[in-house]
């Protein structure tokens, strides 16, 4: 009790939150209240007070505190531009050529998405992933028909100097999984994934 004795100097404790030990070993937090008993010669001799365990009260108190930490930083990350992130590099196809050979492409490169160009050299559409799922399992024969046919129109972009938060909503109206940045002179730059902007995914962009 030294502890207490220390912080009740005045002879009253006023909701002292104190970690103690119970006999199986665990820790639980309790919130003290109490006033000292004193001798005649103004010596305390004992306290008379309450002691509650606010143990899950401290707990819910703590986790409060951790989100609205991660929620600041997560603030921070998604003001930024998108330029300061890692993009991944932009992979191409031209429009005339088959949803076989996208497929190909794809595997080769390892990646999930195909920028589809015309002869002009002009961003005419994307091809996902979820494309090549949506269209060509159980339809085999959509793998000889020209990728024109399956890829999704027009190509969403966002400038490199948008905020990650702006590229976050982006994707939520359009329900997409990446979007084509960029640069300062409207070339592609290259492509964002939402799995770069895990923050906005976690928390509800009305909290945010």
């Amino acid at each position: 009790m030294k502890r207490i004795a220390v912080k009740s100097a005045g002879g009253t404790i006023d909701r002292e939150i104190i970690n103690f030990k119970r006999y199986d070993g665990s820790v639980f937090s309790a919130a003290i209240w109490a006033t000292a008993g004193k001798n005649k010669d103004g010596r305390i001799i004992y306290y008379d007070g309450i002691i509650d365990d606010v143990t899950e009260i401290m707990d819910k108190e703590k986790q409060r505190n951790k989100q609205f930490s991660e929620m600041q930083t997560a603030l921070l990350f998604l003001n930024q531009p998108i330029e300061t992130l890692p993009l991944e590099k932009t992979i191409e196809c031209s429009v005339d050529i088959s949803v076989i050979d996208a497929a190909k492409i794809m595997n080769r490169d390892n990646t999930d998405v195909l920028l589809v160009k015309d002869a002009t050299n002009k961003s005419v559409g994307v091809i996902t992933d979820g494309d090549m799922r949506r269209h060509v399992v159980g339809n085999a024969q959509m793998l000889n028909e020209p990728v024109s046919k399956i890829m999704s129109s027009p190509v969403v972009t966002v400038p490199c100097y948008s905020c990650i938060f702006e590229a976050g909503m982006m994707m939520g109206q359009n329900g997409i999984s990446h979007v084509f940045v960029t640069d300062r002179d409207g070339n592609v730059d290259g492509v964002l994934s939402s799995d770069s902007i895990v923050p906005l995914q976690k928390y509800s962009p009305a909290v945010l």
